[in-house]
């Protein structure tokens, strides 16, 4: 039969899949490729120091890196930075942490020198990095170098952590005015800065939006800073992150949440806030209810994590699906074993729902909290 005649074609077999190649042994693995450009440092799964060990086999194996394990790889790496970009090739989520003068044994201009070749080499490799200045005394040409790459236009800063004692105090803030200014002016020019954490002086460098917002509270913070954390959160904070050694520090932050929320639109408000409370979380505490209270009844948030499950104590299941009804909860976690009565559980589920079938909105909460 041809193909100007009628009927039926006779059928031909299938021909068989090809068969897949069979691997190279020669080429190596992923976790091969990773463990061998830690090898010129002297870093592997079997490390003398176990924490930087148990950072090397997370990084060889393709496993989740937080903060503490990236600065370790980082710290170990030193003037290496040819390293931590090949090391950022293999994996894109690797983030090196430059922490300037980082205390390594080293004589004084010595680290000061390593400092200065580390920014600009970061620069040289294009590498995506984060910054963590801690309290240790930062010199001016440190200070000036700090401020020459936050405003290299192909720098790439993803985070910046700034746990410095000398900014959290108006009468410090005022007596290094200069070395803050440098920071602040570079910090506003950063379309990749996604994270920013630190003290109460940390507000002071922020004109600007932020993915995440993560700050570390003493003590119950004072009423200039409360009206600055205000205005940054207006400017636009996706989500906050407040640990406090005080409970008491947890109702004032809350209820700077519950105004700029009030006043925000949906995509500038705070929709997720987490409360970290290094302590056992006092039982129906008047600070952790107050705190807990204000962020069930804040408009705009979507998630919420708690210390603990004692600050909803005296909140009954009733009053609690009534607020996560009314103001569109979707998430409720504890830093604890919980339990939350299956009433709750639907009502923070159908909020979700809702959500999931909206229009989508772009948010910044999958930065991890540091």
């Amino acid at each position: 039969m041809n193909r100007l005649t009628t009927g039926r074609a006779p059928a031909t077999p299938n021909p068989l899949p090809a068969r897949a190649a069979a691997p190279d042994p020669s080429t190596p693995t992923p976790a091969e490729e990773r463990a061998g450009v830690l090898s010129p440092i002297g870093l592997s799964k079997c490390h003398d120091d176990h924490a930087l060990a148990m950072a090397a086999h997370r990084f060889i194996e393709g496993r989740p890196l937080d903060h503490r394990d990236r600065d370790l790889l980082s710290a170990h790496c030193g003037d290496r930075v040819e390293v931590l970009a090949a090391m950022q090739r293999l994996r894109p989520d690797f983030t090196p942490v430059m922490t300037p003068m980082k205390p390594d044994g080293a004589a004084f201009d010595a680290r000061v020198q390593s400092t200065l070749h580390r920014l600009q080499a970061a620069l040289d490799h294009g590498l995506a990095f984060e910054i963590l200045i801690d309290d240790t005394p930062l010199p001016d040409e440190v200070m000036e170098a700090l401020a020459r790459t936050l405003a290299a236009p192909n720098a790439r800063l993803t985070a910046f952590h700034f746990h410095a004692p000398w900014a959290d105090s108006a009468h410090d803030r005022d007596a290094n005015a200069a070395r803050l200014h440098g920071l602040c002016a570079g910090l506003d020019a950063y379309a990749s800065l996604q994270a920013v954490s630190g003290g109460p002086g940390v507000l002071w460098l922020l004109n600007r939006p932020v993915g995440h917002l993560s700050l570390a509270f003493e003590r119950a913070p004072d009423g200039d800073t409360l009206e600055r954390l205000e205005r940054v959160l207006v400017n636009g904070v996706a989500a906050l992150t407040c640990t406090a050694d005080e409970a008491a520090a947890f109702p004032e932050v809350a209820r700077v949440v519950q105004t700029a929320n009030r006043h925000a639109s949906p995509e500038s408000a705070v929709r997720s806030v987490r409360l970290v409370y290094p302590f056992r979380a006092p039982r129906n505490d008047a600070s952790g209810v107050d705190a807990a209270d204000r962020l069930l009844n804040t408009p705009h948030l979507q998630r919420l994590t708690l210390p603990g499950t004692e600050w909803l104590n005296l909140v009954s299941d009733d009053q609690l699906v009534a607020c996560i009804r009314r103001f569109g909860l979707q998430a409720l976690n504890f830093d604890s074993v919980f339990t939350l009565s299956p009433e709750v559980q639907q009502a923070l589920a159908a909020n979700s729902s809702t959500a999931a079938t909206t229009v989508h909105r772009p948010t910044d909460l999958g930065v991890t909290p540091l």
